[in-house]
């Protein structure tokens, strides 16, 4: 309904004090043209939002404005009293804050709360997590919060440990699952907590874009995932002829092509991206082409072709 998308326009430029119209758009699941109109009719009947035109631009709201809309109504109330949080989170330093917070909001208004419930969100998993570090992730949540770095430690599928250093970002609860969100030679990543053997915050800082909302950078990251279903994606940089070969319908060879880039790169190669079953089919079919790929994404799967290129090195050179 119109009335309510009015009504989130307003509190979404309150809460986040600027958005693109395209954000505002893609938030509401409605046309930028539509959201066009709806900040005309807001303006015109007294609401003070503006736009900003240029670099750095977008809707705005002044600040000081308060609207009546953020009192809640009972039905809303209602709704809140249905947030029962995970185990899981709830055991973690955000999470009991998150809980206190809910606990109080509760108290506050349970006067205007009916008695009856009819819907109840159970998020906790039918077994329970026990291969996740409580310390790990509250490590991970703290050195988000003071942008300290951090050194991970984590085996891959064939023993290798891999040692590194990264930015971290925020922790996520996904499904009964936790994952952390990290940079790492200027790029976004993310891993499942529970695969840690350890977790140690350094005494050095990064410097953290300002503004920059976990949920857009998790959204983005998992995107394909999503839309692809499940499964083991690549990104590698192929030659002309690899494109040829991969893209040949003569392959009976467990992948999907979900992206190939129209033009070159620089260097001559273009860029794809694959769907696999796992780690190992996609190794053993990308060694087969040599050379002519490079694989860009995810780490393991690089570091498990160099580990394999030296050991086939080493064997033919004794």
């Amino acid at each position: 309904m119109r009335a309510d998308r009015l009504i989130n326009i307003v509190l979404l430029l309150q809460q986040k004090k600027k958005m693109h119209v395209s954000d505002l758009a893609r938030e509401l699941d409605v046309s930028p043209r539509t959201i066009y109109r709806d900040l005309l009719v807001l303006s015109s009947s007294g609401f003070p939002v503006y736009a900003q035109k240029g670099p750095g631009g977008g809707c705005c709201i002044v600040e000081e404005y308060q609207s009546s809309f953020s009192r809640f109504t009972p039905a809303e109330l209602d709704a809140l009293r249905m947030i029962n949080l995970p185990e899981t989170l709830a055991s973690i330093e955000a999470g009991k804050i998150l809980q206190r917070a809910l606990l109080k909001l509760n108290a506050s208004r349970s006067h205007e709360l009916p008695l009856e419930s009819y819907l109840h969100l159970d998020w906790n998993p039918w077994q329970h997590d026990e291969k996740t570090s409580l310390n790990f992730l509250n490590k991970l949540y703290f050195a988000a919060k003071k942008h300290f770095r951090v050194r991970i430690k984590y085996f891959l599928w064939n023993h290798v440990e891999i040692d590194q250093v990264i930015d971290p970002y925020g922790i996520v609860a996904k499904a009964g699952d936790w994952y952390f969100v990290y940079m790492v030679n200027g790029n976004f990543r993310y891993h499942r907590a529970r695969n840690l053997n350890c977790v140690e915050i350094l005494d050095e800082t990064y410097v953290r874009e300002t503004g920059l909302r976990l949920e857009e950078v998790w959204k983005e990251l998992t995107t394909s995932m999503k839309s692809e279903g499940e499964g083991y994606h690549v990104r590698i940089k192929a030659t002309p002829s690899a494109v040829t070969i991969i893209k040949g319908s003569y392959w009976d060879y467990p992948f999907k092509v979900i992206f190939c880039s129209d033009t070159t790169e620089p260097d001559g190669r273009f860029r794809m991206d694959l769907q696999f079953d796992y780690l190992p089919s996609a190794r053993t079919f990308l060694l087969g082409l040599g050379g002519s790929v490079e694989v860009l994404e995810p780490d393991p799967l690089r570091w498990s072709m160099a580990d394999f290129a030296r050991q086939v090195l080493i064997r033919y050179l004794e």
